[in-house]
């Protein structure tokens, strides 16, 4: 699922450079170091993206998982899962160490 949904966006990103011109490097740089980055987490946390993503689930009692990304928001390195389970969507924040670290819970 997340490679389809990677490669949607690229593309969409592709449309808007062959309509306007000069976006594609900056796009293209931030994908490259944010999987960089993402890896480098896993890699010294032993937290993958998927150990993430299951840890999101089981959190909020199962869902539609959307994305999962490494972020840095208010300096705590996390992985992002944003989740789908009607009547509510949920962005997830799972710690290097595995643990839940915070659930934003939104109205659909």
């Amino acid at each position: 699922m997340f490679a389809v949904k990677a490669t949607r966006t690229l593309l969409g990103a592709g449309a808007i450079v062959l309509a306007f011109g000069a976006a594609a490097p900056a796009q293209t740089v931030a994908a490259t170091s944010n999987f960089a980055a993402e890896q480098a987490f896993a890699a010294a946390t032993g937290v993958t993206k998927q150990a993430a993503i299951a840890i999101a689930l089981k959190a909020v009692g199962g869902g539609t998982v959307v994305q999962a990304i490494f972020e840095r928001q208010d300096r705590i390195p996390h992985w992002s899962v944003d989740i789908i389970l009607a009547p509510h969507d949920y962005e997830v924040w799972v710690s290097g160490s595995g643990q839940v670290i915070r659930i934003i819970k939104q109205k659909m």
